[in-house]
C-alpha cells in the first residue's frame, strides 16, 4: 500500500514542508491491521485541500476510515478510487500556517500468510513532492516477546533509530529526499487458522526465499558501499594521470639555447668581440644578414642538398637558427609560409585558415599571381553589396594547361608587369598545396582573373571550400615534417586515455543505475555524481584535445629552436620600435616579411608598422599594395596630391571611400 500526500494549492506562487510523520501500526491476532497515521505540514499561502492516498489491492480492502486536522481546520471526506482510497482534508479559506493531517482506518489483507511464517509489508514516502524532515513508526506485533519477529528495513541508510521492545517494533528516520520510499518488511510466526477475509493466504514455504532476496539486498549494499570508494580512488587517478603524463612527455627541455647549438664558446667569443668595440649583431643590416645567410645556403648548394648527410644537415640548420635567434628578425624562407603555419599555429602539422591565406600571399609575392585594384567597369559588374569592405583583383599569371590537368605554365608576354623573368617562374618550384591554391583560383576566374570579394562570397561556408581545406591541409602536413619539431607521444596518450575515461564513465553509469536502482538503493546517487564528474571531464579533455595538444606534446630541441625563432620573428615583426630601429632595406624585403606574419596570424599589426615605416611613394613596389594602400593615413601622406583623383587608389584606378580589412578569425585578406 502506498500513502501519498498531496496539497491542491490555490495559486502556484505558494510553498509548503512536510514537517514528520508518524505511523502507529496493530497487527492483530486474526490478521487485521488498524493504522493511525498523521504528517505535519507548514504553509506558505492558501491551500484548498490535503488528501491520503491509500492504494490497494483486490484482496485488501479498507474500513472504518476516519480522519480530522489540528484544530479542527479541515472537514474531512473519502473518496474510492480505481488504485484504492483517497482521504480528503478540505482546508479553509485561509489556511493555518501549521496544520496536522490525521487519519486512521482498518486495514484488511495487509498481512500475507504463508505456510511457515506470516509478512507484513509497509512503504511511506515514493511520490512524495517534498522530502520529509523525519519519520516515526511503531508496529505492535501479536506476540509475548521479540525473539520470534525478523525485520528489514530499505534502505537501511535512512534508519536513524530502532528497537525492537519485546513486541513493539520503534523506527526512526532521517530526512526522506522527495520521491524516494522508505519500506519496513517484517516476518513472524504463522498466524494460526489464518480467516481469507482478515489476511491474504499463501500456502508456500517462503521464509528461505524472504531471507535469501533480504541477504541479497544487504549484499548489493555492501557492494554499491565500495564501489563508491573505488569510483573515488578512480576520480583520483584521473586526475593525477595527465600530470605525469605532463611530467614525462609534456614538460619542455630547460636547456639552453647554446648548449642546444653548440656554440657556446662561439657566442662567448662574439660577446667579447663586442665588449672590444667591434661591430654588435644587432646593429648589422639587412643586406649583412641576407649576405650571411645566402653563405650559409650557398654552402648547403656546393655540398649537395640531396647527398649531405643528416648530421650536416642538422649542422647547418642549428647554425642558421644561431644565426637569426641572435638578429631576431630574419625569417628563414626555407620553409614555406604553411608549413610554417602548421608546426607554429597548427595542431600537429595541420595548418590553421592563416596558413591558406600565406600561401596566397606568398604566390602573389612569388609573381604567380597578382593584386591590382579593381577598375570601374568590374566594380560595376560585382554583384556584392557596396556595404562590403574594398574589393580588389587576382590575376593568375600562368594558366592551366586542359591537357594536362593540375600543371601550370606561364603565358609568355602576357604580363609584362609580373616580377621577375620566365625562368622564375617554374611549376616545378610549386609545392603540390601551392599548386592547389592556384587551381582554385583558376577554376573560379574568368579570363584568368577574380575579384577577391566573388571568389570569397563563392567559396565561405561551401561544402567545397571544407573539402579542400581539409585535403590541402593533409598535404601541408606531409610537408611540415612534424615529428622532426615535437613529440605527441603526450597528446597522443592523454587523448586515449580521455576518451577511454569518457567510454568506461558512461558504460559505468548505465550498468549502476540497471543494477542498482536509486529507488531502492539512493546511495547510488552519490556514486552516479563521482561517475559523472569524471565523464565530464573525459568530454571536456576530448572535445578540447586540440588545445591540449601542445600541453601534453613537447618540442624536440630542433622544435624548441625552431619555435624559438619564429617567435623572434613575430616579435620583431609586431614591435613598432624594432622596425623603426631595424627596418627591412626594401618593400620586397617587407613584401616577404608580410607573408611570414600572415602565417604566424599578425599580418594586420605587420601592415599596420609597414604603413608606418615605408614611405607611401614606394608602396608601388609592394605586390600587396591594394592591401597595404588602406592601412595609410590618407591625411598623414596627402593622397590627393600622390593620386589623380581623391578616389583613385595608386594605380590610377577609380576606388570607393572604404577601406580594406583581414578576416578577424583568418587574418587574411577581406
Amino acid at each position: 500500500m502506498l500513502i501519498v500526500p498531496f496539497l491542491s494549492p490555490q495559486t502556484s506562487a505558494r510553498d509548503y514542508t512536510l514537517e514528520e510523520a508518524t505511523a502507529n501500526i496493530t497487527i492483530y491476532p486474526e490478521g487485521a491491521v488498524h493504522v493511525e497515521e498523521s504528517v505535519s505540514y507548514t504553509f506558505d499561502g492558501d491551500y484548498n485541500y490535503v488528501y491520503r492516498m491509500i492504494r490497494t489491492s483486490t484482496e485488501e480492502s479498507i474500513r472504518n476510515i476516519k480522519g480530522y486536522c489540528s484544530d479542527d481546520a479541515c472537514k474531512f471526506r473519502v473518496e474510492r478510487i480505481s488504485e484504492g482510497y483517497r482521504l480528503i482534508g478540505d482546508l479553509p479559506e485561509h489556511t493555518p500556517e501549521n496544520l496536522t493531517f490525521y487519519v486512521s482506518y482498518d486495514h484488511y489483507g495487509a498481512v500475507k500468510v504463508h505456510d511457515d511464517v506470516s509478512e507484513f509489508r509497509r512503504q511511506w514516502g515514493e511520490e512524495w513532492e517534498k522530502p520529509l524532515g523525519n519519520l516515526k513508526v511503531n508496529i505492535t506485533f501479536p506476540l509475548k516477546n521479540d525473539s520470534e519477529i525478523l525485520y528489514w528495513t530499505h534502505p537501511a541508510g535512512y534508519t536513524q533509530e530502532e528497537n525492537l521492545n519485546h513486541n513493539v517494533l520503534n523506527l526512526k528516520t532521517e530526512e526522506i529526499p522527495s520521491s524516494y520510499d522508505y519500506k519496513v518488511r517484517v516476518v513472524f510466526p504463522k498466524i494460526e487458522s489464518p480467516d481469507s477475509s482478515s489476511v491474504r493466504i499463501d500456502n508456500e514455504k517462503n521464509l528461505e526465499k524472504i531471507l535469501a532476496e533480504e541477504k541479497e539486498y544487504r549484499q548489493k549494499e555492501l557492494k554499491l558501499e565500495g564501489l563508491y570508494d573505488i569510483t573515488l580512488y578512480f576520480l583520483f587517478f584521473v586526475l593525477v594521470i595527465p600530470v605525469f603524463i605532463y611530467l614525462i612527455y609534456g614538460r619542455e627541455l630547460k636547456t639552453g639555447l647554446e648548449e642546444k647549438t653548440g656554440y657556446e664558446g662561439e657566442t662567448n667569443s662574439e660577446e667579447k668581440t663586442n665588449s672590444e668595440g667591434k661591430t654588435n649583431p644587432e646593429e648589422k643590416t639587412d643586406h649583412e644578414m641576407e649576405t650571411n645567410s645566402e653563405e650559409g645556403a650557398g654552402h648547403e648548394k656546393e655540398t649537395g642538398h640531396e647527398d649531405r648527410s643528416d648530421h650536416e644537415s642538422k649542422t647547418d640548420y642549428k647554425r642558421k637558427i644561431r644565426l637569426i635567434e641572435i638578429y631576431k628578425r630574419k625569417p628563414d624562407e626555407d620553409f614555406r609560409p604553411a608549413v610554417v603555419n602548421a608546426i607554429m599555429k597548427g595542431r600537429l602539422g595541420i595548418p590553421t585558415i592563416d596558413g591558406f591565406t600565406a600561401t596566397f600571399m606568398d604566390l602573389a609575392n612569388r609573381g604567380y599571381i597578382s593584386l591590382r585594384n579593381s577598375g570601374p567597369e568590374e566594380a560595376d559588374s560585382s554583384n556584392i553589396s557596396g556595404s562590403e569592405p574594398e574589393d580588389f583583383m587576382i590575376e593568375l599569371n600562368h594558366e592551366m594547361c586542359p591537357e594536362i590537368k593540375g600543371k601550370y605554365y606561364e603565358i609568355e608576354g602576357k604580363h609584362p608587369e609580373v616580377r621577375g623573368s620566365k625562368s622564375e617562374l617554374k611549376e616545378s618550384e610549386l609545392i603540390d598545396f601551392e599548386k592547389d591554391i592556384l587551381k582554385l583560383l583558376n577554376d573560379h576566374s574568368s579570363e584568368r582573373k577574380v575579384s577577391w570579394r566573388e571568389f570569397r562570397k563563392e567559396l565561405e561556408g561551401t561544402e567545397e571550400f571544407y573539402k579542400f581545406i581539409m585535403s590541402w591541409g593533409k598535404k601541408v602536413r606531409k610537408h611540415s615534417e612534424i615529428d622532426r619539431f615535437f613529440q605527441s607521444t603526450g597528446s597522443t596518450y592523454m587523448n586515449l586515455f580521455s576518451r577511454a575515461i569518457l567510454a568506461s564513465a558512461i558504460v559505468y553509469y548505465i550498468a549502476l543505475s540497471g543494477y542498482f536502482p536509486s529507488s531502492e538503493f539512493p546511495g547510488v546517487s552519490k556514486v552516479n555524481t563521482l561517475t559523472a564528474l569524471i565523464g565530464i571531464w573525459g568530454f571536456i579533455m576530448t572535445k578540447n584535445s586540440e588545445i591540449f595538444v601542445k600541453v601534453f606534446g613537447r618540442w624536440t630541441s630542433e622544435g624548441k629552436l625552431y619555435y624559438e625563432l619564429w617567435g623572434n620573428f613575430r616579435e620583431y615583426i609586431t614591435d613598432q620600435s624594432a622596425l623603426k630601429n631595424c627596418p627591412p632595406e626594401s618593400v620586397k624585403i617587407w613584401d616577404s616579411y608580410l607573408v611570414y606574419a600572415a602565417s604566424l596570424g599578425v599580418a594586420k599589426q605587420a601592415f599596420r608598422n609597414m604603413s608606418l615605416i615605408v614611405p607611401f611613394e614606394k608602396l608601388e613596389e609592394s605586390s600587396f599594395r591594394p592591401i597595404s594602400y588602406h592601412y595609410y593615413d590618407h591625411s598623414v601622406h596627402g593622397f590627393e596630391n600622390a593620386c589623380s583623383s581623391p578616389n583613385q587608389g595608386v594605380d590610377g584606378t577609380e576606388r570607393s571611400s572604404k577601406s580594406s580589412s583581414f578576416k578577424e578569425r583568418g587574418d587574411g585578406p577581406e
